[in-house]
């Protein structure tokens, strides 16, 4: 009932998640093996639980080309934590608890190594793991088996029973495999680590030894023990860890790159980044990259459909590989007003605005606007899509309202027209004109637009997914079963029975 709880409390998350789905590129039966065991584990990326930036850091830019999307696929336990979930596993007699954690353990010990495991060539053609790629993202639930066992390890610990000799065999294989690690990594690389994550990890080590005998303590001196090493370990994962959530800082995120602050004044600010010097900043670089060989079309706070993202990439490549006209066409079908690139461009629509770090920053003079108008003839199929060979008339519209919900339109023409809005065409979104619904068409394979007749008119572009709602009233009809069951479940007070009053004797 607990999972089942937990899933109707996500629904409105999960509803959209699996309408969405269909729009991401998923492995086919067909590909490549070589495409659906990319991010195999490895000996070196087994080795990284026991230090994650033992073979390279993000934060100095150390970290190989063989780390395969290292922000996903790496996991990270503890020294010390990881000794009390294997000398729990030694331990035997498990509950519930310990047997789901070894279970969760075994089945990434199977999935993980990908490529390396033979049966895993067979597992990658059968659902649900043919829906899937990159094995090494499966580390999550290694790391949650191994939370179960050493939670139970630190509770049998404390209750003195978790066998000495389960707890030195342990410590014995853990320190094994860290001096394995140190080895494989070489002098350099361990000279290369942080000194607090030396020095912890040295702490750790440590407190392996002094493990042992801490069952054998009295009860006051083993609970101060165990709240050291807690405390060790807990430190331990901070510490190792602090790499890896710093590997992409929120602020580049949220803001703009400093090359384009002095110029993005403009709604329309889609930009594509094509081959950005190795001058600037590392970290930014080699999280970012470029998607499949390809530079990559990024749209302000609006994001577009994966799956039709991989064909306007590959026209933008082939085109700029070719013919200069053709690649100034799909920067203008795409509404790319800035391009910055390391490469030479000689175009009279692209404006060099500035160079800075190797890079160029140019203005697309004729980019197309977010919300336009152009004629019904390039509507065919339900779908409008225009040619670089043919001369494609666009009218500005005025946009009254935008939000990343709701584009309110103000359109006047002698005749009809097709209004496109350069948003991607996700489930949910409807076109109203003058409060009316019309009829939704794709647009250039990414966006949407819809036919408004000739005169003075309102058009309205509005996100209402009916999963979302479905989602929310799910949502809350499980919040209200979860009240209720609380309230039934929680226990209720005894009152005394009141005395009963004997009479008294008569006298």
């Amino acid at each position: 009932a607990g999972p089942l709880l937990g899933a109707l409390l996500a629904t409105a998350q999960l509803l959209p998640l699996f309408e969405y789905a269909r729009f991401y590129p998923r492995p086919q039966p067909g590909s490549p093996l070589g495409y659906l065991t990319a991010g195999s584990f490895g000996l070196r990326e087994w080795l990284r639980l026991l230090q994650p930036d033992l073979f390279g850091s993000p934060l100095d830019g150390s970290y190989g080309p063989d780390s395969f999307l290292y922000w996903e696929t790496r996991g990270f336990c503890g020294l010390l934590f990881l000794t009390l979930a294997v000398a729990r596993v030694l331990a035997k007699r498990l509950d519930g608890p310990a047997r789901a954690g070894l279970s969760l353990v075994l089945i990434a010990l199977l999935l993980l190594p990908g490529r390396y495991n033979p049966l895993y060539y067979v597992l990658v053609h059968l659902p649900p793991f043919s829906l899937f790629r990159i094995p090494g993202r499966w580390v999550w639930l290694l790391q949650w088996g191994v939370a179960l066992l050493a939670g139970g390890g630190v509770t049998a610990l404390a209750q003195r029973r978790l066998p000495r000799r389960a707890v030195t065999q342990a410590a014995i294989a853990v320190l094994f495999a860290l001096l394995t690690a140190l080895v494989v990594a070489g002098l350099e690389r361990v000279e290369a680590l942080p000194l607090a994550a030396l020095l912890t990890m040295g702490l750790a080590a440590l407190l392996l030894v002094l493990l042992v005998p801490v069952s054998r303590l009295t009860a006051a001196r083993r609970r101060r023990a165990m709240r050291l090493m807690l405390a060790v370990g807990l430190l331990e994962l901070v510490v190792s860890w602090h790499g890896f959530a710093r590997t992409r800082p929120a602020k580049d995120l949220e803001e703009p790159p400093r090359l384009l602050r002095p110029v993005l004044l403009d709604d329309n600010k889609r930009l594509l980044e094509s081959g950005l010097a190795a001058g600037t900043d590392p970290r930014v670089v080699s999280n970012s990259g470029l998607l499949w060989g390809a530079a990559y079309l990024r749209g302000g706070r609006e994001a577009l459909m994966p799956t039709p993202q991989l064909a306007v990439l590959q026209d933008l490549d082939q085109a700029r590989a070719g013919s200069s006209g053709r690649f100034q066409f799909y920067l203008d079908r795409y509404s790319v007003r800035w391009l910055v690139t390391s490469q030479p461009v000689s175009d009279p629509s692209l404006r060099e605005v500035l160079t800075e770090q190797g890079a160029t920053l140019y203005e697309n003079t004729d980019a197309r606007p977010l919300a336009y108008a152009i004629s019904p003839r390039y509507l065919s199929a339900g779908e409008v899509t225009t040619s670089p060979e043919q001369f494609v008339d666009v009218h500005r519209v005025e946009v009254a309202e935008q939000s990343p919900d709701r584009w309110r339109l103000r359109t006047r023409f002698p005749r009809p027209m097709v209004v496109v809005l350069s948003q991607s065409a996700y489930p949910g979104w409807l076109a109203l004109v003058d409060g009316e619904p019309s009829q939704l068409f794709g647009a250039e394979r990414l966006f949407m637009a819809t036919l408004v007749p000739a005169g003075e008119h309102e058009v309205t572009f509005l996100f209402d997914n009916a999963q979302v709602w479905l989602g929310r009233a799910l949502n809350g009809l499980a919040l209200a079963a979860w009240l209720l069951a609380l309230m039934v479940t929680l226990p209720r007070p005894i009152s005394p029975r009141p005395r009963s009053r004997e009479p008294l004797p008569e006298s």
